[in-house]
């Protein structure tokens, strides 16, 4: 970079003796600290010496960058190396991974040419605790940018790094200034939620623990009774306490007491629906567990009772119980819960039956003659038949559904074989083809048949 502003000077100055002018200023430039550094090489001092001090030497007008950088109000100077916090470049304590940002304003605002910043990096033995917001920066003439430093340690300690910002505003090729910060231990909230032994002879106390931090997500615990969980549980009365420590060696103590006590609160109570029939005699019963959905106590349950328990043809349909549950210390609850007693179906028993038509064609069956002994233990209520009525019709065999309905409305079948005779079968003759003969609704040549007895010893057309 030094060799760039060199190269740009030394262009510069020829460029205005062959317009015969020379930039103002040649004798700043030999007094400047890059005249003084060394830094120059030959024929950047045959160049200072060609020029004769004592002449005036006109102005030539030409475009430079002019670089200052500010935090806050305050000028941060070329070569700084006393952060401060009034300027940002301090950026005080923190604690890792807590993240802090600082803004600096590069400024040309008085350049007359474009400022390139062309690398923006950081050095130094805390530099990795730092990064920027840009690697290059442009700032055109008479204008300024922000350029953001965020400080996110990892480790405790101060953590010391340089700035450099290489540009192209030759007297400030290499603009630098210090920065620092301080990691230390974070005072993170360590919280103990106790929750107190249930009885007072029980082992059931527990610990939970909390902590809010930004820094660590690692954590070593150490309690008083030699345990190394985060949690602590069937614990006795008494005082524990709890050290923590995180992963950079942070660490907090606190304590906390569980208490003992004494059991006044009643069991919880729940219940579900249940549904019995009744048995062959007509009763039923329940036990708790047929309506118990996992009562509970913390100091645990002496017994549970039913009532009532016991259930007859008389309770069938919808019944209300209740749910009785005593805890160990004499604490009582109750909850209700729904018992649907159903009677069972009847039991349907039918058997096959032959009728015989009267001289008009027609029968009625009763559906107590197919009855053949169905029954309920809570009572039948009503019999039916799927077909009560017979004509010549239904001459033959019949399949007849016996129904049987208890007093509860459930219901039963039973199937029968019922034949239909007709001892009074009719001659039909067709009206309009004579010598055509229909016999059960079949048409017979008249001349095939003959008047004669059938089966029955009845009086009817028969085939020759």
């Amino acid at each position: 970079m030094k060799n760039l502003c060199f190269f740009m000077l030394t262009f510069t100055l020829l460029l205005g003796y062959w317009e015969g002018s020379f930039l103002t200023g040649v004798n700043e430039l030999k007094a400047s600290p890059l005249a003084n550094t060394g830094d120059l090489d030959s024929s950047y001092g045959n160049l200072l010496a060609f020029v004769d001090a004592s002449e005036k030497i006109p102005t030539h007008s030409r475009a430079l960058p002019n670089i200052k950088v500010w935090g806050g109000e305050m000028e941060i100077l070329n070569g700084n190396k006393d952060p401060k916090t009034i300027d940002g470049t301090d950026f005080g304590s923190s604690f890792p991974k807590r993240k802090r940002v600082h803004k600096f304003l590069i400024d040309n605002s008085i350049g007359t040419g474009d400022l390139n910043i062309d690398d923006i990096r950081l050095e130094g033995i805390g530099a990795e605790e730092f990064g920027v917001n840009a690697e290059q920066m442009f700032v055109p003439a008479g204008a300024s940018k922000i350029l953001e430093i965020t400080y996110k340690p990892t480790s405790l300690g101060v953590h010391p790094a340089t700035l450099l910002l290489c540009n192209d505003d030759c007297d400030k090729s290499l603009y630098t200034f210090d920065i620092q910060g301080n990691a230390e231990c974070e005072d993170y909230n360590l919280y103990l939620i106790p929750f107190d032994v249930s009885c007072p002879s029980a082992r059931d106390g527990h610990i939970e623990t909390y902590i809010e931090s930004i820094s660590s997500d690692a954590y070593a615990y150490k309690w008083s009774n030699g345990l190394t969980t985060s949690y602590l549980s069937d614990l006795l009365p008494g005082l524990y306490r709890l050290t923590v420590e995180d992963n950079y060696g942070c660490s907090s103590v606190k304590s906390v007491r569980v208490n003992g006590g004494i059991d006044f609160t009643p069991p919880q109570v729940k219940t579900k629906s249940a549904t019995i029939q009744l048995n062959a005699y007509g009763s039923a019963s329940i036990k708790p567990e047929d309506i118990d959905d996992g009562s509970s106590d913390e100091c645990g349950i002496a017994f549970k009772r039913v009532v009532p328990a016991n259930f007859s043809c008389q309770n069938a349909g919808v019944n209300i119980v209740k749910l009785i549950v005593t805890d160990v210390s004499g604490n009582t609850s109750t909850g209700e819960a729904v018992v649907v007693v159903e009677d069972a179906n009847p039991i349907a028993k039918s058997r096959d039956f032959n009728l015989s038509l009267n001289h008009l064609g027609n029968a009625v069956l009763s559906p107590f003659t197919l009855n053949a002994g169905s029954y309920d233990i809570c009572g039948i209520k009503k019999l039916s038949l799927s077909q009560t009525n017979f004509t010549k019709e239904d001459v033959g065999e019949n399949m007849i559904i016996l129904t049987v309905t208890d007093s509860y409305g459930n219901t039963s079948t039973s199937s029968s074989k019922v034949t239909i005779f007709d001892p009074f079968p009719t001659i039909e003759q067709h009206k309009e083809e004579e010598g055509v003969v229909v016999i059960k609704k079949q048409k017979k040549n008249k001349a095939d048949l003959k008047k004669g007895l059938d089966a029955k010893g009845m009086m009817a057309w028969v085939e020759l």
